[in-house]
């Protein structure tokens, strides 16, 4: 073979090996799971209670099913870890892709425990599944606080 064949072949070889690992990083990437948490505070419509409530809630974006394994957990400041829900979590609930799971608990309840505990406010929210994998939901700055007020004005 000649000289310019050889560099030919050693750029088409290099060539299809990028493609195949961009394509093995897309197929990779899209075929992951991945726990979108996100937390809210309201009145609650069709719940057994008139008092603000705080709404917790982990959608399953990715392909791969998840089992989420811990209950929710509200990280305090200092690093002070609390259980938000004293009850089993749903057996282990199992969320396909765009499963959500949904869980509540009365707000002025769960200010009361962080206020005794004193160990500063909420920074966030975390889930594990069974893999271990931790997936968090951050308060953005005055977010916990803006939901807290909303205790005054329920009473």
């Amino acid at each position: 073979m000649s000289e310019s064949t050889m560099i030919i072949l050693g750029v088409m070889t290099a060539l299809i090996a990028i493609y195949g690992a961009c394509l093995s990083t897309f197929v990779y990437n899209r075929d992951r799971s991945g726990i979108k948490v996100s937390v809210n505070a309201g009145l609650p419509i069709g719940l057994a209670t008139r008092n603000i409530v705080l709404f917790i809630e982990a959608v399953n974006n990715g392909r791969r099913p998840v089992t989420i394994t811990s209950l929710p957990v509200l990280i305090l400041q200092d690093g002070y870890q609390l259980v938000i829900r004293e009850s089993n979590i749903q057996n282990n609930p199992k969320l396909e892709e765009g499963d959500v799971y949904r869980e509540w608990i009365e707000l002025e309840p769960l200010w009361e425990e962080i206020q005794k505990h004193d160990h500063g406010a909420p920074k966030a929210v975390k889930f594990k599944d069974s893999l271990g994998r931790i997936y968090l939901y951050k308060f953005k700055r005055n977010e916990w606080k803006e939901m807290v007020s909303l205790l005054k004005y329920n009473n």
